[in-house]
């Protein structure tokens, strides 16, 4: 039954007419979906399945297996399956991805990591799991997130889901995430719906998961948990105010230039395989030149390894002509690679001799490091603001499943990343010196370690360190103060 769920939806996404085949069919029992619910399902379906072809090249570029156009002018026919993986899809994703690491949130009220919060990302081993999630985004778009609560108690369960089974609405009046669905084949063997298509609909207040069977999707389970947000995240990478649901890093201008360096690479791979046995003529010999002893024709390998080094002369004593053409020099193949080398760092901002250009001359100073750095520092920083924030959103609804309360400097919460930049630490140092000298920083400023490139932990074991001198000091300062002073002789009391 279609229901106008248009409110919901933002007015620059229009809500186009539900596919037959992902239509949820409303179900006559307690459980069931409601006809809005059932409209909304179809909607973000429909989405899922129309934007997962764009998603899946993306994945294709990035693991190096993208479909490449033969032009059928230079490469042969017979060569049509050679193929050419460069990798600079994931060269340029990965170098971003290296730099995203989070080493816990601040709330205003502390100067250090929140334990507690630490706590949250521990137990669900985001560690290891957030870089998953970046590179996911960074690739896809987007990565969505799932908040839940943890069977037996504890800390909330948090857990990366995969943007290619998952699409999430964005309300951007709200700034949050109202509606999500997800679909799935199910694959736990112990399960009683093993090997079919399970989904999950994510509505304010509600979770509904459902099967499909032979007459359609029907509700399996219905938690009308009554959070008043939705317990689902997505990280969203280049996002734009039309296209909310974010952008791939590998863009339009990326697939076209690995798709050339490709073909170039190709060709120089036929032109490698021709000139490493160069075209040879004769003119003037025999035809038995070409013949085995029994008379039967040779192959042209066979001829062109063996008989062309000895031929015998005509009856009037004239040898047979033998030549070669020149080879083809690779020069013209390695330049367009060296542009299309060019070219790739330009779009991602990558060093070129990350992508194969290097250079033999003296190395490099710090600031001519930190300058050849710059924009992918730049670009890394921006994906530091965008992901961190909703990091950030992850963790305000861990603490509210958990706690069912949020602390009241919650929205004021900060994620730690760790230095996005190449690390220079004797010019770092030098420059936190001067600022705690000319009295910009105080000398205990954890502003001071950060700055230096000291990690969150190894700030807080620092911390502890320098309390603990601290406690030390005043310890013996308190015992000389309270220790008797010595008696004097006789003589030296008198006088």
């Amino acid at each position: 039954m279609p229901v106008n769920i248009s409110s919901l939806l933002s007015p620059l996404q229009p809500l186009p007419e539900p596919a037959a085949d992902f239509t949820f069919m409303v179900k006559d029992t307690e459980a069931a979906l409601s006809p809005y619910e059932a409209a909304l399902a179809s909607h973000l379906a429909r989405r899922l399945f129309d934007e997962r072809a764009d998603m899946l090249m993306s994945g294709l570029y990035f693991e190096g297996m993208e479909p490449i156009t033969n032009l059928g002018i230079a490469v042969p026919p017979e060569l049509h399956g050679l193929r050419a993986v460069l990798g600079w899809p994931e060269i340029g994703v990965g170098a971003l991805n290296e730099r995203l690491e989070v080493q816990g949130f601040r709330l205003p009220s502390s100067t250090s990591i929140v334990a507690d919060l630490g706590d949250i990302w521990a137990a669900n081993n985001l560690a290891e799991e957030s870089p998953l999630a970046h590179l996911d985004a960074m690739v896809y778009g987007r990565c969505p997130i799932v908040i839940g609560t943890r069977e037996g108690g504890g800390q909330p369960v948090i857990t990366i889901e995969s943007p290619l089974d998952m699409i999430v609405h964005w309300d951007p009046r709200r700034r949050a995430a109202t509606a999500a669905l997800q679909t799935y084949i199910e694959t736990d063997p112990t399960s009683e719906h093993y090997f079919r298509q399970r989904a999950v609909l994510y509505i304010i207040g509600a979770t509904i998961h459902m099967v499909r069977g032979e007459k359609g999707w029907q509700v399996t389970d219905r938690d009308d948990h009554g959070l008043p947000m939705l317990p689902v995240v997505q990280l969203v990478n280049r996002p734009r105010v039309r296209q909310r649901n974010g952008r791939s890093e590998i863009t339009l201008a990326w697939r076209n230039t690995v798709d050339r360096a490709a073909r170039n690479m190709v060709a120089m791979e036929v032109s490698r395989e021709i000139n490493a046995a160069p075209p040879r003529y004769i003119i003037a010999a025999a035809e038995s030149a070409f013949q085995n002893a029994d008379g039967e024709q040779r192959t042209a390998w066979q001829t062109y390894i063996g008989r062309f080094l000895a031929l015998e002369a005509d009856e009037h004593g004239n040898l047979p002509q033998v030549g070669t053409f020149d080879a083809v020099s690779p020069e013209p193949f390695t330049k367009l690679h060296d542009l299309d080398v060019r070219q790739m760092s330009a779009l991602t901002g990558v060093p070129p001799q990350f992508l194969g250009i290097l250079s033999d001359g003296n190395p490099a100073s710090a600031d001519a490091i930190r300058i050849s750095d710059f924009r992918l520092k730049t670009r890394a920083d921006e994906k530091t603001t965008s992901f961190g924030g909703r990091w950030e959103e992850v963790q305000r609804i861990a603490l509210f499943i958990r706690d069912g309360e949020l602390p009241p400097d919650a929205d004021r919460m900060e994620t730690d990343w760790a230095p996005t930049g190449i690390p220079t630490p004797a010019a770092d140092t030098d420059a936190v010196v001067k600022q705690i000298q000319a009295k910009m920083i105080p000398p205990e400023s954890e502003v001071a370690l950060e700055r230096v490139g000291y990690s969150a932990l190894e700030r807080e074991r620092i911390s502890a360190d320098r309390r603990a001198a601290r406690g030390r000091r005043e310890l013996a300062d308190l015992i000389g103060a309270l220790a008797p002073e010595p008696e004097l002789p006789p003589e030296q009391s008198a006088a």
